[in-house]
């Protein structure tokens, strides 16, 4: 039994279980499949060792139900897979610390910032309600606009959906860039860029002005 587990622990299936729940509560950017199979990778090795210390720990406790052989091995199971969750919900926050160390070494070689997320992530990814113009790349024909709402997507290869704008926000008849430029500078209003060259798409984007 305790070699079953063992092997259960050991082949990756837990770690994969870390992956899935920390890319859905972060935007990190996993640029590469051998970055998601060394991501997992780590977490069974780490998970394999939360195993290994939840049964030493248990060994010294007294018999439980009086088996202690079968229960300690599942109580193992269990102890380290609330340790390995609990040690996923704070990943986020490991990597964001990790990221400012490294950029402050960058920066005194006088190197750029990197970050874990992409830039899609960064441009789209909080919860404040932005309008957004889609152009066409390099014709810049005005594809759609509208409220952000829903993102999926992995990487760069995204898609979304709009909702159409309300009919007192002061943007909406907009059918141009020229008119949006025009338009943003007039009211003083900060617009930001999203580039994809691979999809061809500008998109200029900034929060809901009304009047």
């Amino acid at each position: 039994m305790q070699e079953l587990i063992q092997s259960l622990v050991t082949i990756g299936g837990l770690g994969y279980l870390n992956y899935l729940f920390y890319e859905r509560i972060s935007d990190r950017n996993f640029k590469t499949d051998l970055d998601k199979k060394f991501f997992i990778g780590a977490m069974t090795s780490i998970n394999y060792f939360l195993y290994i210390l939840a049964e030493q720990l248990l060994n010294y406790t007294p018999y439980i139900f009086g088996r202690k052989s079968l229960n300690n091995i599942v109580l193992s199971v269990l102890l380290a897979f609330l340790l390995s969750f609990l040690l996923t919900l704070r990943l986020p926050w490991l990597v964001d610390k990790s990221f400012e160390f490294t950029n402050k070494i960058r920066s005194e070689k006088s190197m750029s910032e990197q970050v874990s997320k992409t830039v899609y992530h960064e441009s789209f990814g909080n919860s404040k309600a932005k309008i957004l113009f889609i152009f066409s790349i390099p014709d810049n024909q005005l594809i759609s606009s509208g409220y952000s709402e829903l993102f999926s997507g992995e990487g760069e290869d995204f898609s979304f959906k709009l909702v159409g704008q309300n009919w007192d926000e002061p943007s909406k008849e907009i059918k141009t860039e020229e008119e949006l430029l025009n338009f943003l500078e007039e009211k003083n209003i900060k617009a930001d860029i999203y580039i994809n060259f691979d999809k061809k798409i500008k998109i200029i984007y900034f929060l809901a002005q009304k009047v």
